[in-house]
């Protein structure tokens, strides 16, 4: 009698945290998660002229120079293609 009472209570518990489980899951997808990426429309590449990487264009630096808008992977790459376009005058 005892064990039927116990196994009543465990499968009780289960549904009760699989069910908080279930609503914080979804609580976070609704608030902050990422939204799921779609393969049906891919994100634009861009090329780094001083490192040679094509990265997203959603994940690059722009900067908008008279030779045109250029993208970066980071900001090292971007200060070190700058400084050779614009050599520091003595």
């Amino acid at each position: 009698m005892w064990f039927l009472i116990r196994l009543i209570l465990i499968v009780i518990l289960f549904l009760l945290l699989k069910r908080l489980w279930d609503s914080l899951a979804g609580a976070v997808r609704k608030e902050g998660g990422l939204p799921p990426r779609s393969e049906s429309s891919p994100q634009a590449l861009v090329h780094d002229p001083e490192c040679g990487l094509h990265l997203p264009l959603g994940d690059a630096l722009t900067v908008y120079h008279e030779r045109g808008t250029l993208y970066f992977c980071s900001r090292e790459c971007r200060d070190a293609y700058l400084a050779k376009l614009n050599p520091p005058r003595e």
